[in-house]
């Protein structure tokens, strides 16, 4: 299902598309995340536990809390749709060489890939 008002073209080349996604641990508990999506890179840095402020590639900004659970990393987004819908993603790699990753993503009771 689509939200209304997204372009439907919009959606095609989002879910055709190759989306990029690189973390690097900058200190301590400092992440950096570049995050290329349909031709548009955003550069983040966040520091893990601490509530902090996500622009997207479509230039919605959100407020997001990053963790470590494991060897997870987990993004929570305490009112993702602005109407306090939460929003739960987390990121594990699925090889050695950290080069391919699921992510999974949990809406209020709801989750799926």
């Amino acid at each position: 299902e689509v939200a209304e008002g997204v372009p439907p073209k919009l959606v095609e080349d989002y879910y055709s598309g190759e989306i990029m996604v690189e973390f690097k641990r900058v200190t301590g508990y400092t992440i950096n995340a570049k995050r290329t999506i349909m031709g548009q890179t955003v550069e983040s840095t966040y520091t893990l536990g601490v509530q902090s402020e996500q622009t997207d590639s479509t230039g919605i900004e959100r407020m997001v809390t990053w963790t470590l659970e494991g060897e997870v990393l987990v993004a929570t987004y305490p009112n993702y749709d602005g109407k306090g819908m939460v929003v739960r993603q987390s990121l594990s790699y699925l090889d050695n060489k950290m080069q391919t990753a699921i992510k999974v993503f949990k809406v209020d009771d709801e989750e799926g890939w």
